[in-house]
């Protein structure tokens, strides 16, 4: 005489078809900044011969999370960024990982900041580029002067120098610093 299931018990195969419907569920959550990421990530390839490997691979992929994150979450603390890549890890192992990155010495501007931005500049050239000059505070003690290009009410980073100083105006003696730091 066979045994009566208990009431509320799934097959075998319910928990197959459950589990089908949360994978879907949790990729179809996730692959807006799934599908960002990637196409992110290509378009950084480009600028490389061949395919980046080793270093430069891993390099260029924190810096894709990180771009995809920045314009997901539309802020750019690690907090926020971390929270829109989902990579599998927890978002605080991301903010790590992101703040080893941006103070990573091998992390240089002409290998992942110049090709970049050289692009950028080339896509806008075909209208009127507006340029912003700001000194900032950032930090305790340290000035920021920066130039950027504003595109779409948005200021994008071209170059920038980071000096000690005191809250106020950037001190015209050190402007000069900015362009002895520019790459030609």
């Amino acid at each position: 005489m066979p045994k009566p299931q208990k009431t509320g018990s799934r097959t075998g195969q319910q928990h197959k078809k459950e589990a089908k419907r949360l994978v879907r569920r949790r990729k179809k959550s996730r692959s807006d900044n799934f599908r960002r990421y990637l196409v992110v990530r290509n378009a950084l390839k480009q600028f490389y011969l061949g395919e980046p490997s080793g270093n430069l691979a891993r390099h260029l992929n924190t810096l894709a999370w990180m771009i995809s994150g920045i314009v997901a979450s539309k802020r750019t603390n690690y907090p926020e960024i971390a929270k829109k890549c989902p990579d599998g890890n927890k978002p605080t192992s991301r903010e790590k990982r992101f703040s080893r990155w941006v103070i990573n010495d091998r992390v240089d501007f002409e290998t992942y900041f110049a090709p970049f931005a050289v692009t950028l500049l080339l896509s806008l050239a075909n209208g009127p580029l507006i340029l912003a000059i700001d000194g900032s505070e950032v930090g305790r003690g340290c000035l920021a002067l920066m130039v950027s290009v504003v595109y779409q009410g948005r200021a994008l980073p071209l170059g920038w120098v980071t000096v000690k100083g005191n809250k106020g105006h950037f001190p015209k003696k050190l402007t000069w610093l900015w362009w002895q730091k520019w790459p030609s």
